[in-house]
Formats: C-alpha cells, sequence, structure tokens
C-alpha cells in the first residue's frame, strides 16, 4: 500500500527515512539525503542567472534551458509534480597513479561512465521503494535542469567550495551526485537553510593554473581545463596553460584542505569515513543516519588500466575504431576523437 503523508518526527517517519536510505546504501551509495521538492531560493537563482548572464558558461547553451523548471524541480514530473528529492553521493577513485609521462585525466572518467552505472544502480532502489510509496519516478544524473549540488547541500551532505565541487568535509570531494525525483510524498530531512560553503581560504583558487575559478563558488568556464578540454566547441585559447591534461581537470578540487582524505581506495576497500562531517566545525548540518558506515568505490568505477598508461604517441595513433574500443564504457566516450586530437597538438611533437 502506498505511503501516505505523516507527521516528520515520528517515529514511523523516521523509521521510514531509515528504510529509504538503507536501501540507497545496498546499491553503494556513501550518502544519502531526503528533501522536499520547493523552489530554489531566490538567492540561489539571482547567482546562476548572473553567472550565465556573464557569458561563464561558454558554449554549454543547455545551461540557460528550461530556466522555470531549473528554479523548481517539482515540474520535472509532469501532472501532480515531484513532492520528494531523494540525493544520493557515490564515491569514486580519488588518489589515481598513472605511468610516467601518461598524459592526465581527470579521476572520475577513468572508470566506467556513471551516467549509466549511476541509473542501473538506482533503477534498483526504485525497484524496492515504489511498490510501498507509489508514484511515479525519475532517476536525474547529470541529465535534466536540476541544481544538483544546491540540493545536495540543502540535504545536509555537504558543502559548495569556492571551487564550485561539493566537498564532504574531511571526507572528500570525489563523489557523483545523483537524484531520484518522485511524485511519491515522504518524510523528509530538515532542509539545511542557506548556503553551506567553505572555509573561504582561497586555495582552490591560488591553485586554479588558468584563473578560472571566481572565488564565490562559481567557474568562468572559458578558463577551464576541464571545459575547454572536453565540453567547448571551439579550440583551447593560446593563453590557457594546459600542461599534461588531456581530459578534465582535477586540480582545484584536490587542493581543498576540507577534503584532506588521501586515502586510496582500491577495488574493494573500504574507507573508514570516521564521521568527519558531524564533527567538523565548518557544518552546521544534522548528519544523522546520512552516511554509510564505510566509504566504497563501486567495481564499475575501478579505474581502466590502459588508461593509465597510454602514452601521447598511442593516443595520437588511434584511429576511430580504436578509440570507439578504447572508451567504450567510459565517460571519455562522450568526446569526439577530432575533439581529442585538438587537446593532442599541444603536447610536444616526439
Amino acid at each position: 500500500m502506498p505511503f501516505f503523508f505523516m507527521e516528520q518526527n515520528t517515529d514511523t517517519a523516521k523509521a521510514m527515512l531509515a528504510d529509504i536510505r538503507r536501501e540507497v546504501f545496498a546499491v553503494g551509495a556513501y550518502a544519502c539525503g531526503v528533501v522536499r521538492a520547493m523552489p530554489v531560493t531566490a538567492e540561489a537563482v539571482t547567482r546562476y542567472e548572473e553567472w550565465l548572464a556573464d557569458g561563464n558558461a561558454g558554449n554549454m547553451d543547455y545551461l540557460g534551458r528550461y530556466g522555470e523548471v531549473r528554479r523548481d524541480p517539482r515540474l520535472l514530473l509532469d501532472g501532480e509534480g515531484a513532492r520528494t528529492l531523494i540525493v544520493t553521493l557515490f564515491a569514486y577513485q580519488d588518489n589515481v597513479h598513472p605511468a610516467e609521462g601518461v598524459p592526465y585525466i581527470a579521476h572520475y572518467a577513468l572508470g566506467q561512465d556513471y551516467h549509466d552505472v549511476l541509473r542501473r544502480r538506482l533503477k534498483t532502489v526504485i525497484g524496492q521503494l515504489r511498490p510501498r510509496f507509489g508514484g511515479k519516478w525519475r532517476i536525474c544524473v547529470d541529465s535534466a535542469p536540476l541544481m544538483e549540488r544546491y540540493w545536495a547541500a540543502r540535504a545536509g551532505l555537504g558543502v559548495i567550495g569556492d571551487n564550485g565541487c561539493l566537498i564532504v568535509p574531511g571526507v572528500g570531494a570525489n563523489f557523483f551526485i545523483a537524484t531520484i525525483v518522485t511524485t511519491a510524498q515522504m518524510p523528509t530531512d530538515d532542509p539545511v537553510e542557506g548556503t553551506s560553503h567553505c572555509l573561504g581560504c582561497g586555495r582552490c583558487v591560488r591553485a586554479c593554473p588558468t584563473g578560472a575559478l571566481r572565488g564565490d563558488g562559481s567557474v568562468d568556464a572559458r578558463r577551464c581545463i576541464s571545459y575547454l578540454t572536453i565540453e567547448s566547441h571551439d579550440g583551447i585559447p593560446a593563453d590557457i596553460p594546459t600542461g599534461n591534461t588531456l581530459y578534465g581537470c582535477d586540480v582545484c578540487r584536490r587542493a581543498c584542505p576540507l577534503a584532506c582524505c588521501k586515502t586510496d581506495i582500491g577495488q574493494g576497500r573500504q574507507l573508514e569515513h570516521s564521521k568527519n562531517l558531524k564533527n567538523s566545525e565548518h557544518s552546521s548540518v544534522s548528519t544523522s543516519g546520512k552516511f554509510a558506515e564505510t566509504m566504497t568505490v563501486l567495481p564499475e568505477f575501478t579505474p581502466d588500466s590502459r588508461l593509465l598508461s597510454m602514452t601521447v604517441a598511442d593516443w595520437r595513433a588511434l584511429d576511430d575504431e580504436g578509440y570507439a574500443a578504447l572508451t567504450a564504457h567510459s565517460a571519455m566516450r562522450r568526446v569526439s576523437l577530432d575533439k581529442l586530437r585538438s587537446t593532442l597538438r599541444r603536447f610536444p611533437k616526439g
């Protein structure tokens, strides 16, 4: 029988919330917050729209579409509208050690494509919850006009850094955000009011080699190495130093002192999170039950050893068929070989 709304703080509601998290943790998530779908705050909307108006999105025109939906996630589901957001975090391997001389690839892209992996995992969660709560369901993984970091912070899962990343203090910023949107009415966590923010130490801003960070939690994509090597339709400007980077960038994320977990996480290895977020003086978030007791990197996100050993010469030698085979299960497949070759031209010959 579908669940009907009850008072938030009853023992039954708390038990149901724990059951929801249990299903999410069972598919490998590290964190889960449940929040009521409602309009985004006027402050956050204004900040986002000003960022767009200043041209900081580069040619990612899609970020300006469906503004009404982005401002109000209830519109993500037709008819009665979404009522609940189940926000989840899944870890990917952070400390990776490629062979010497190998071009740098952002760590999130070294395993299987997270869009596909997380959709499969969360479909299992929906299969468990739909019979109990009823309603319509939708999975959003970088695939909808949804302010994912905003909702993750509002759900109490972390803080938004000056680098624009969601950071779980004392644990890291190596997380994918995936959200289940549903018309089902569920018990929810108390929302974190206002904007959870970081230390403001500026370390990430200073670390960025291109000056892409604006220091307010936003990024000028036109100067961001990640954008320029992945999303941009144009060539990389001559004044942008990309160094040894082929795809994406992790410099600002890894510079953060709040993301202080520098431990290697291999396939099947678990890391005690030590309740760092709960104990952090930089967070007023109640973390009761929101984090799994251990953080595990899914087997699908184990770095592909081939990507960790490909030299510049190896990349240059790839034809379309070879590139398709190499990146068949990676997020890198979303970038054409021609785009990759344009970045390779910045590397020294020989």
